[in-house]
């Protein structure tokens, strides 16, 4: 299963993230993040770094380590 994670300012998309989860084959598999994309005039504010960070966070909340 995909997911998006888009990011708007004033409107304007201006970042995204993929993930890919494959839970429904392999019940422990690990979810992978596939894109990272921060539209250049964006770039270097930290929002992709911010956004890793956010989608660690999220996905360690629904299935921890073990």
């Amino acid at each position: 299963m995909w997911n998006y994670f888009l990011v708007y300012l004033d409107e304007k998309l201006i970042a995204y993230a993929t993930t890919f989860e494959e839970y429904h084959k392999v019940s422990k598999a690990a979810v992978t993040i596939s894109q990272v994309l921060v539209l250049p005039p964006y770039q270097q504010y930290g929002i992709g770094s911010t956004m890793l960070q956010l989608l660690y966070q999220h996905y360690l909340k629904q299935r921890p380590c073990t």
